[in-house]
């Protein structure tokens, strides 16, 4: 029989077992389809095929080897329900039919009765279906599972005209909704205080909850709790940092002692001080909470299926003083980057920002507001003025969401003993001891760079860009740097362009492909062809060079506007070269535009010499037969035709024991052609 699931995990092979996947079988897929009783509520699957985690997924399963034979991607078809017939007797032996964009679709024999019941036509539903085409598992849209929020309070019409609910979303922001069911009424649609529910909105702009199953606290849940700090508080809650490993101290014996977490769960803290919540995304970024006898701790927590990770954490301390909140939740906003006033239902400002090491933009409510770093208290700037949700720049400690992602508070940075941040002017470094030289107060400092910095470059715009320490740390007297440090590192620096007072400038050289200096060369004629090369330097980083352009003796070489200028050496010469470099900067307030011209090298290159071999007979007597000795002599040749052969060409040449004669024939004539020779007479010394 063909069985419907969820994957759990995928997990890659290791050099002591095979990759495989995690299947939900029991526990969250129970709830919607019968249940596969032969098979846990997880089975392993060994495959090298990767799946999504919580993927929908069929698989087969053999009760007498008692483990799963098969598993592929569930098919779904989506769309609207015109029509659903259910079995008169509610017969689970009988399929039921559900009418989706059209198409009449049976239900599978595994799919659980109660699951048509509940379809209602009109709405938008996904059905997926089992390898025959039968409708196996449907999921009504909008339930998005990441959508949860946390049951603080809730309302009946005998309050209020209208159903509500106080819930407390995933971003930490609280709010108050109408519902349209009454969930606080004991009955079916009961729901604790306490509970962690998944929600979707009609268009009557009505929520309706759906509990997660199941949510696990502290203490028990129960309908008689009317509000949070009524449950009775952990004093074992232990939650550290970076370590995956939640104690969680539960007096429930229903509920996990130990969960754990990673990079995606989400967690949800009361500050009693601030009366605030703050999310928290991955076990990195999370605070950590340390209960202790009279000082406990409240928590809530959703873990799919079976497993054992948390999919989402609500921690209510007792006592502030139990959280060590050292990541806070920073975020850079680029002031140079915000938008005009926008009004689309919504009223808001758009800005480039980096938030969790993440450039994204993000949306700032009109009438958001900043506050100091006690968080009660509105920052003001250094006019004394309160700062407006069009007027932010630089990083803050804190910041809250309302529902639609909108940044409605910030908070200013809070320094600590070991956590500092600072903004500077200016910016050097010494590469060899990776420090970084900022401006800072008014007094230079000289800052170690941890090996795992980050580092952003703002450009004058406000658009935000990855950087290094290589790229961002520049030397640059005008740059404002915006950087935290720990533990006397620099961890994080943002390096904003700023315009600088000064013009364009620049240094230019020139080096030859001689002896790659900037000197005067000479070279013979023929020689390999001589390579002048500029080399330009702006005076700040965003000096760039705009154009080159080369000059012979004065006058501009045409189509010579390279890097590099090549001069030939086929025929003599003797010239001098420079070049005019323009660098550009449109940062700068002054001129931004400035020609610099190059020093000039003069490259001579010698006449061209012709020169021919000449074969030399050492004779005793002027003849051939009394040659005493032979050898070849190299000799310049006159118009390419005549040559001479003189004594001092031919003096290092003499066979040993002789000397020329005094009638050697020397200085002869030589005509070049054929193969040249001339006869030498000599004497015995």
């Amino acid at each position: 029989m063909t069985y419907f699931g969820q994957i759990n995990k995928t997990v890659k092979a290791t050099s002591t077992a095979d990759a495989y996947v995690e299947v939900l079988t029991g526990g969250a897929v129970a709830d919607h389809v019968k249940a596969n009783t032969a098979a846990n509520s997880t089975e392993k699957y060994e495959t090298n095929e990767t799946f999504e985690d919580d993927a929908y997924v069929l698989y087969t399963f053999s009760e007498k080897e008692d483990e799963i034979q098969s598993v592929e991607l569930a098919k779904s078809v989506a769309g609207t329900v015109t029509k659903v017939e259910n079995d008169k007797k509610v017969d689970a032996s009988k399929n039921k039919n559900v009418t989706i964009n059209g198409e009449t679709y049976k239900a599978s024999a595994t799919m659980a009765n109660e699951i048509l019941d509940k379809v209602s036509p009109k709405n938008d539903y996904t059905l997926y279906l089992d390898s025959y085409g039968y409708g196996i598992f449907v999921e009504e849209e909008e339930y998005v599972s990441t959508d949860f929020a946390l049951l603080k309070d809730y309302r009946d019409k005998s309050s209020f005209d209208t159903n509500r609910a106080l819930l407390v979303l995933a971003d930490g922001t609280e709010k108050i909704v109408d519902t349209a069911k009454n969930y606080k009424k004991a009955g079916s649609d009961h729901l604790d205080i306490g509970t962690i529910v998944t929600y979707k909105v009609n268009d009557a702009n009505e929520y309706t909850l759906k509990e997660v199953k199941t949510t696990e606290a502290t203490a028990p849940l129960s309908s008689k709790t009317t509000a949070l700090k009524d449950y009775q508080a952990s004093t074992k809650f232990k939650m550290e940092t970076d370590k995956a490993t939640i104690t969680t101290g539960t007096s429930d014996k229903n509920a996990k002692g130990t969960i754990y977490a990673n990079s995606k769960t989400t967690f949800v803290v009361w500050n009693k001080a601030d009366e605030e919540w703050t999310s928290y995304t991955g076990i990195k970024n999370a605070p950590s909470v340390q209960a202790a006898p009279g000082k406990g701790a409240v928590a809530f927590w959703y873990c799919k299926g079976t497993s054992t990770i948390a999919t989402i954490v609500y921690i209510v301390p007792m006592n502030d003083d139990i959280v060590e909140d050292t990541n806070n939740k920073n975020i850079f906003i680029a002031g140079e980057s915000v938008s005009n006033y926008v009004h689309d239902g919504d009223d808001y400002y758009t800005y480039n920002a980096v938030v969790g090491g993440e450039i994204k933009t993000v949306k700032v409510d009109a009438s958001a507001k900043v506050y100091k770093a006690d968080g009660k208290t509105l920052a003001t700037d250094k006019d004394g003025n309160t700062i407006k949700a069009y007027a932010l720049n630089g990083i803050y400690g804190k910041y809250s969401t309302d529902s639609d992602g909108f940044i409605t508070k910030l908070v200013e940075y809070k320094d600590t003993a070991d956590k500092t941040y600072a903004i500077g002017v200016g910016l050097d470094k010494n590469s060899e001891d990776y420090t970084v030289i900022v401006n800072t107060a008014g007094a230079k400092k000289t800052i170690t760079v941890d090996d795992d910095a980050k580092f952003y470059n703002v450009d004058k715009d406000g658009d935000i860009t990855a950087g290094s320490y290589k790229t961002s740390v520049v030397k640059d007297e005008d740059d404002n740097a915006y950087y935290i440090v720990e533990d006397g590192m620099v961890t994080t620096m943002y390096v904003e362009e700023v315009e600088t007072k000064d013009a364009a400038n620049g240094t230019v050289t020139l080096e030859n492909s001689v002896n790659n200096n900037n000197a005067d060369i000479t070279v013979d004629n023929g020689a390999d062809a001589v390579v002048l090369t500029v080399v330009a330097k702006g005076a700040t980083k965003n000096d760039v060079v705009e154009s080159y352009q080369w000059y012979k003796d004065g006058k501009k070489l045409a189509a010579e506007t390279g890097k590099t200028l090549t001069i030939a050496t086929d025929k003599a010469s003797g010239s001098e070269y420079y070049c005019k470099v323009v660098f550009a900067n449109d940062k700068v307030n002054g001129n931004g535009v400035k020609e610099v011209t190059s020093d000039s090298i003069k490259v001579t290159v010698n006449a061209y010499v012709q020169t021919a071999n000449v074969a030399v007979y050492f004779t005793l007597n002027g003849n051939k037969d009394t040659t005493v000795g032979t050898d070849v002599v190299t000799v310049k040749v006159q118009g390419g035709v005549l040559a001479t052969v003189t004594a001092a060409d031919v003096t290092p040449k003499l066979p040993a024991g002789y000397k020329l004669d005094v009638k050697s024939g020397l200085p002869a004539g030589v005509t070049i052609g054929g193969t040249p020779e001339v006869i030498v007479t000599v004497v015995s010394e």
